[in-house]
This record gives C-alpha cells, structure tokens and sequence, in this order.
C-alpha cells in the first residue's frame, strides 16, 4: 500500500472524474475522494446511474480508475457517497476527513476554491477523441446568502467558451468539492453560468 499523506487543503490526487452510464448514454460529473474507499459527489450526478467508474489523476502517473456504486444519496441535500475498491497501486491509507458545521450567524465573504471537469474544458485528442481537463474554480462565498434555502452560492469568473448552446458550460462540475481557508465544504457544486450552489451543509478538514 502507498501512504499518501494528507497535505494542507485540496489534494489533486484525491479529486475524482465520475463517469455515469445510463440507459441513454453517458454523463460526466466530479468527486472528492474522502477516505481510501469513499468518494463524495452529488446526488444528482448518480442519480438513475446503470454503472458509475470513478478516475483519478487522468492521464498522469499514477493514473487509475475503477468501478464504483452509489451507497447513500439524498435528493434534498443532493449528496452522495460512492464506495470504490482502488486497483494496486493507487493511493491508499488515506487521512479521512472531518466534518464540522459552517458559520452562517455573522457577516463575511469567503475565498474559495474548488476542482472538477466542466464541458467548457473539453479538449480533442490527437486521435479526435475527446476529454474532459481538470479546471480550478477559484472564487467567494457571501455567508449570509440563501440561508432561507439553506445553500450556498458560490460566485466565479464566466467559463471560458461555451461549446453547447443546449448545456451549461459547467456541466460536470456538479459534485466537485468547495475549499475554504484549506477546510473542504461538504458542498458539491451545481452547474450553472456565472453561481455555483450546493447545500450549506458541514466543513470539512484534511489534519
């Protein structure tokens, strides 16, 4: 087994492309791995999925994918939890996270970040295939926003192209984690042009 020790915030080995066949083709959506065998993402990603696959570190050393399935999802707070058996080789003995609860009682905008693989990043292969590159999403979070929905917003730049008139830019997007100040919100985000949303749920820290 590889000990991969947790570093101070979002670790890119540990951020996960999720591949979801279903009865009318294929859809792409983004995880976070948060223990060896557990990947959080968000419910609607997964949801009506005849097979998911999870990759991670695509097309870099160390590269790996495997089966996965759906073992918790709640529509309401649209989260979902994946179990994954890593193949020899992948990184393994994890720090798990901890959750805790986020502030909403007091002013304050929020640096955040997150990482995930949206349709505007989509790029063509050397053999006219296509894929999907990892984007880092940096941006804020206003705290007091939406509390009567209980979500939170988070505010980006405009995607860089926008290839499918029919589809959010930021499709597959949904499920990437929010970090802030190196705390990982329990937040998978929802595709949209210009505010990301997920549920205001729980932080998370990688010790």
């Amino acid at each position: 087994m590889i000990r991969r020790p947790a570093p101070p915030g979002l670790d890119p080995h540990r951020i996960a492309e999720i591949i979801v066949a279903t009865g009318d083709g294929r859809r792409r959506g983004s995880g976070y791995r948060i223990s060896d065998g557990a990947v959080l993402t968000a419910a609607h990603v997964v949801a009506g999925a005849a097979a998911v696959r999870v990759r991670c570190d695509a097309d870099r050393p160390g590269e790996w994918s495997a089966p996965a399935a759906v073992v918790w999802a709640d529509e309401r707070s649209d989260l979902a939890v994946l179990t994954v058996e890593p193949p020899a080789g992948a990184p393994t003995r994890l720090v798990t996270a901890r959750f805790g609860r986020i502030a909403d009682d007091r002013h304050s905008v929020i640096d955040v970040c997150a990482a995930g693989f949206p349709l505007w990043k989509r790029r063509r292969r050397s053999d006219g295939g296509y894929f999907r590159e990892l984007h880092q999403a940096d941006g804020t979070v206003a705290a007091l926003s939406n509390l009567r929905t209980g979500t939170l917003e988070m505010t980006v730049a405009p995607a860089g192209a926008d290839p499918d008139p029919e589809a959010s830019p930021w499709a597959g997007m949904s499920g990437a984690a929010v970090w802030a100040n190196r705390r990982k919100r329990r937040t998978p985000c929802r595709g949209a042009p210009l505010r990301l949303t997920g549920t205001r749920r729980a932080s998370l820290q990688m010790s």
